[in-house]
């Protein structure tokens, strides 16, 4: 199975081949990837937090590959979704009340900024049970390529609310599209 950084590439490359010898501006769209962790370690709430809000996060690293665009060509890469799956039968997502979703270029090259946002949550007071799935909403970041062009890649996922009391389980899959202007 393809990788999503060796689909991104292929569709970009493609792109920038048709594009070849224009004398026009041309805009293709990229198709969309999805990108998926599993058995993500959430920690448990902080031992001095019995009661009440805290806050817990996690992390991972993955690799990007690396491509070049030719001078003059423009993009725009957006997250569509992000979902946040508990991995413990029967569980609920409930006790989150808000979820940050950030990622940030690593390695040689990477670009000296601030991580990307590319995906938040808030839970509204009063709404009803979330259920072992959670869906953040995503959107445009205009950082994001710029950290996507380093060879690695760490998204941090920042949980808070009344947190368990013991590690547990989940897996973050995140969705991506994006536009090339040349």
């Amino acid at each position: 199975m393809s990788s999503p950084q060796h689909v991104l590439r292929a569709a970009v490359l493609a792109s920038v081949a048709a594009m070849g010898g224009c004398v026009f501006g041309m805009e293709a769209d990229l198709p969309e990837i999805e990108l998926t962790q599993s058995g993500l370690r959430f920690p448990a709430a902080p031992p001095l937090v019995t009661a009440g809000e805290a806050m817990v996060s996690a992390r991972f690293i993955t690799r990007t590959g690396r491509f070049e665009l030719p001078a003059g060509a423009k993009t725009q890469v957006k997250s569509s979704h992000a979902t946040l799956s508990s991995l413990s039968t029967g569980a609920d997502l409930g006790f989150i009340r808000s979820v940050r979703v950030t990622v940030k270029g690593l390695g040689t090259g990477a670009p000296a900024i601030e991580p990307a946002e590319i995906a938040r949550y808030e839970r509204i007071p009063g709404a009803p049970a979330v259920g072992p799935v959670l869906t953040a909403s995503a959107g445009v970041t205009s950082t994001l390529f710029e950290h996507w062009k380093a060879p690695q890649l760490q998204f941090t996922i920042e949980l808070a609310g009344t947190l368990p009391d013991r590690e547990w389980l989940g897996d973050l899959s995140v969705g991506f599209s994006g536009t090339i202007h040349y």
